[in-house]
């Protein structure tokens, strides 16, 4: 046996291999104590200035046999984009080799670290990091580009937002003042003279939405007005930049009063001879401004043209269809349709007793999102011209329109709810057929518990309305979970525990927080714990051994 003496590092032994011979190179290699992170304080998110709820935890072990070192001297150390404070700098270990520090963040948003050295460790184990983030309200544009007349008002609101990027809520009451900064001509050249363009500054408070919107009166010049949005709350007095751009639409008439090949003889006094121009301003969609779904109160659809030169606006009027978008391959259902005029809009309803008009009824959810074709046309002198635009569900809307589909309210499926492919546990997310996904509340304790016991596998996490219903069309239909079922709202997660024993889902029972159902095959519920601690066996099972009934257990559910 060849032992190391002595200390931490690499020891070359000679030994004696018999008569006049020798084995050279042996190595002896002793690690010594060792400083170890513990995981799960690591990589927390919080806001500026708030403190880490949790401790970020180290332990000093034996690097090969992992016997704890107590009274072991630590210290932490924190960098980042301000100061932030730790609530111990030196410490030591405890009985078990423990030691810990919290952390609280600075007052600017970025990420953090936290490094915590242990003098008397292994050379290159001395060390380790942690990381922390901090968020806090975001300002963000959702509309900030737009072209008007010179010296008029733009047609549009400029519309910015503020967020909460830790819950990913929109903030409301949140002071934004807007101020016309500077003026870029057509060459590019940048002046400070505004030309009249304003109000400025001006100060708005977001609305409920967190929504807030700025008006703009363009100057008198042709070019690009700056305008600054500052959030004095957000990010360190985070700014935007929107930009206003006034055009002048210059129309030469010819002598004999016919211009751009617009047919007809001579014009007469007071006519505007001009071939028009037909724009499509916007399509406005109701959810964030790049959505929509059924709802009562997200299914107006806004619609917006102008004609071009203006001295046609009262001479022509902008006439709107609204039908089923031909290449999505989904019957969208026809709209009732927009009003005649330059602003109109149109609405997406449910009609499921009246399959003859409005949105087809979807028992089973839709498989595309709801998109419409919108076609503006106006007629001068017996010609037609006309343009189109599309209106369609994001990602997010197709998934939350699943909901209105199943007559499951919306009360708890808002849009901020939801991630699209952001951060999703694969084994939260077993299908995949809504694309955008509630996360799991109860996703760590899940992962803690298959952490815990090896035979532990999540078997569901969120379940879109349409999967939820493949579940249980074929068992019950009428089955009231089809519209309650807590895994489509993010609230539930399925645990199975290989193999099948009395012993294991016992003891996982025991493990698993509230509230919480065991449930025998094919989705019976057995025993169950409510939020409230309340407990309750059902009716076929009251006569059955608390045993028995384990031994039946086949799934564990984490939910009511």
């Amino acid at each position: 046996m060849v032992e190391a003496i002595g200390g931490v590092g690499l020891w070359n032994v000679n030994t004696s291999a018999g008569y006049r011979s020798e084995i050279n190179g042996i190595t002896a290699n002793y690690i010594g104590k060792v400083l170890i992170k513990l995981p799960e304080g690591d990589a927390q998110t919080r806001r500026v200035t708030e403190l880490l709820p949790k401790g970020l935890n180290v332990r000093v072990v034996d690097g090969e046999t992992g016997v704890p070192f107590p009274n072991e001297p630590i210290t932490f150390s924190a960098s980042g984009p301000s100061v932030g404070q730790l609530s111990l700098t030196n410490t030591i270990t405890d009985l078990n080799g423990f030691a810990t520090t919290y952390f609280t963040l600075g007052s600017a948003v970025g990420t953090y670290h936290v490094t915590a050295t242990c003098p008397g460790c292994a050379a290159g184990l001395k060390t380790v990091e942690f990381t922390a983030k901090a968020v806090d309200k975001e300002l963000t544009c959702v509309n900030c580009r737009f072209s008007g007349s010179p010296g008029q008002p733009l047609n549009n609101p400029f519309e910015l937002k503020v967020i909460d990027k830790l819950t990913g809520e929109l903030v409301p009451n949140i002071p934004v003042i807007y101020n016309v900064i500077s003026f870029m001509d057509r060459n590019n050249n940048t002046s400070s003279n505004l030309h009249g363009a304003g109000p400025s500054p001006y100060e708005t408070i977001t609305e409920p939405s967190g929504l807030s919107h700025y008006s703009l009166t363009l100057g008198s010049e042709e070019g690009t007005y700056i305008v600054r949005a500052r959030c004095e709350t957000c990010l360190s007095g985070q700014e935007q930049i929107a930009r206003g751009t006034a055009k002048a639409y210059n129309i030469t008439t010819e002598a004999e009063g016919n211009a751009g090949g617009d047919p007809g003889g001579d014009c007469g006094s007071g006519c505007c001879p001009i071939t028009p121009v037909l724009r499509m301003k916007m399509v406005t969609l109701p959810n964030d401004r790049v959505s929509f779904t059924s709802a009562g109160n997200e299914n107006l659809i806004g619609l917006n043209a102008t004609v071009l030169p203006v001295c046609l606006n009262d001479s022509v009027n902008v006439i709107w269809q609204v039908g089923d978008d031909p290449g999505d391959y989904i019957d969208s259902g026809t709209p009732v349709q927009p009003a005649p005029g330059p602003a109109s809009s149109f609405r997406v309803e449910n009609f499921p007793n009246d399959p003859t008009k409005g949105l087809p009824a979807a028992t089973a959810g839709r498989p595309l999102p709801l998109a419409y074709k919108v076609t503006a046309h106006i007629i001068r002198n017996g010609v037609m011209t006309k343009v189109e635009a599309k209106a369609q569900q994001d990602e997010i809307d197709k998934c939350r329109q699943e909901y209105i589909d199943f007559g499951i309210p919306l009360t708890d499926v808002s849009r901020s709810r939801f991630t699209v492919g952001v951060g999703i546990d694969p084994e939260m997310v077993k299908y995949k057929d809504c694309f955008a996904h509630i996360y799991p509340s109860r996703a760590q304790e899940a992962r803690d518990l298959v952490a815990k016991f090896s035979g532990v596998k999540v078997t569901s996490g969120y379940r879109s309305p349409r999967r939820n219903w493949d579940i249980y069309k074929d068992r019950d239909p009428t089955a009231k979970a089809v519209k309650t079922s807590w895994h489509m709202f993010g609230r539930a997660v399925d645990l199975d525990f290989l193999p099948h024993s009395a012993k294991n889902w016992e003891d996982l029972w025991k493990a698993a927080g509230k509230p919480k159902i065991l449930e025998a095959n094919q989705g019976v519920p057995m025993i169950g714990v409510k939020a409230d601690g309340t407990e309750w066996t059902a009716e076929r099972y009251v006569n059955y051994l608390l045993k028995d009934i384990h031994d039946l257990g086949y799934c564990l559910h984490l939910g009511e």
